[in-house]
């Protein structure tokens, strides 16, 4: 039997990280990818895991929602630097399984805007890839993809927004949203995704 995966982290960044990101909390405004009524529940994922607004598959980790450390529950480390929230202390990290299969997805039935206009934005960070460059990361709503970048962007060599016009969902229902990722076992990527937003503009 394979043993499963582990995360990596560095030690140091084990003990500072926590600190940092506790005070980035107290001290700091959240200026997230939200603009307007956002109808994405906890799109920063700082209700933890497990909450019941997302719901969460991983083929090794159970959960894509991650924090780096933490005393009272599984820690998923930092990737040596690679894999981080982009605010608060919890965010989704697709990947991080090395040479395992990896398939990870969060998926949550979101009320649309109405009137006809309706975008989507998140933070995307592709802070590892592996050699064969065909682990990727897929935004679908109800199945139609709406996005998708492969492991060798190097567009997203640190956190930058994505913005995706979604105007043919915007009538007032609940659609379903999701990021899936795969990952084919042929080295380690990371790809990490924090506050996502629905709104009206």
């Amino acid at each position: 039997m394979n043993a499963k995966p582990l995360r990596k982290m560095n030690n140091v960044m084990r003990w500072v990280l926590p600190l940092i990101a506790v005070a980035v909390l107290v001290a700091a405004p959240n200026h997230g990818a939200v603009a307007g009524d956002n109808k994405v529940e906890d799109g920063s994922f700082e209700a933890g895991r497990n909450s019941g607004f997302w719901k969460e598959k991983s083929t090794n980790f159970g959960t894509p929602i991650c924090i780096v450390s933490s005393p009272s529950e599984v820690p998923c480390g930092d990737g040596e630097g690679t894999a981080l929230p982009r605010t608060g202390v919890y965010w989704a990290w697709f990947g991080g399984a090395d040479t395992f299969v990896e398939k990870g997805s969060l998926t949550q039935n979101v009320k649309f805007p109405s009137g006809g206009s309706a975008k989507l934005r998140f933070y995307l960070w592709i802070g590892d890839s592996s050699p064969d460059g065909k682990d990727s990361l897929t935004v679908l709503v109800d199945g139609q993809k709406v996005f998708k970048v492969k492991e060798n962007n190097t567009g997203y060599s640190s956190y930058t927004l994505v913005q995706k016009n979604l105007d043919q969902f915007a009538d007032g229902q609940r659609h379903k949203v999701q990021f899936k990722n795969r990952c084919t076992g042929d080295g380690n990527s990371n790809m990490s995704v924090d506050d996502i937003s629905i709104t009206a503009d």
